[in-house]
This record gives structure tokens, sequence and C-alpha cells, in this order.
């Protein structure tokens, strides 16, 4: 199910696995990364939703001025409605590596597991075995 689309990029949900996808590209933009984050809360506030797979390889340029809004907001909302773990997708990009390593540690401050991979195949496996284990250390 599709959650948004915008110029940004596209998020979605599968219910199956309670995973958002969310897929981003082009020139970074606080506009366009607002408008999708406020969806995807808006989203969480209605779905149970318990692992997230962020692809950002697709981006270029800063998206710093975020990260305030992503710690004193997203984060801590998305997690109190049951965001267990996180996997981001990164290129090779400097600038957007040390971003995502930033952007990993304001996560995990949220207790949320976190880990930055270059596959989106790799993610998604790390991501379903992080959460089997979850699952079963919450029983």
């Amino acid at each position: 199910m599709i959650i948004l689309k915008n110029k940004g990029g596209v998020s979605s949900f599968d219910e199956g696995s309670k995973i958002v996808t969310s897929v981003y590209k082009g020139r970074a933009s606080i506009f366009l990364a607002k408008e999708h984050l406020r969806a995807l809360m808006e989203f969480y506030n209605s779905e149970e939703a318990v692992g997230a797979i962020v692809n950002i390889s697709g981006i270029y340029g800063s998206f710093s001025k975020l990260l305030d809004y992503l710690e004193d907001e997203f984060y801590p909302y998305v997690q109190s409605k049951g965001l267990k773990a996180q996997a981001y997708v990164v290129s090779d990009d400097l600038i957007l590596s040390n971003l995502s390593k930033r952007l990993s540690s304001i996560v995990a401050l949220q207790n949320i597991a976190v880990k930055i991979f270059k596959d989106e195949i790799e993610a998604e496996k790390w991501l379903k075995t992080c959460l089997s284990k979850k699952q079963i250390s919450s029983i």
C-alpha cells in the first residue's frame, strides 16, 4: 500500500511484514522531506508498523537541517507508536554517508535498532531478522 508519493520519494507499507519502505531521490529538500515525514507520522498513528527501510541512496545534497526535526519530533513519535528497527540504505557519497551516521545515532537514542547498508536486499534481511529477535525477546 502506498502511503505517500511526491517529488522527493515514495513510502509504502507491507501489511504482512509490518514494514514501511521509503525510497528518496533527487536533491534534498526540507519541504518535501517534512511533507513525507508528516504523512508517515499520520500513518504510524493509524497502522502498526514495527520496521522501516529508508533508502536514501538516490539523494544528493545535505539534509542536515532536518536532523533537529527528526530528533525532536519524528523519531520520538514513531517509536512511541511501535517502531522497533530501521535500516538505512546509502550510497558511497561521503556527505550522505556522514549524515546517515549522525541520523543513526539519533535513531539509536530512541531505542530503535538501526543499521546502515549499501544494498536494500541486505537491509531487508537484517531488518526481518532483527524484528524476529525483538518479538521473541518481548514475550
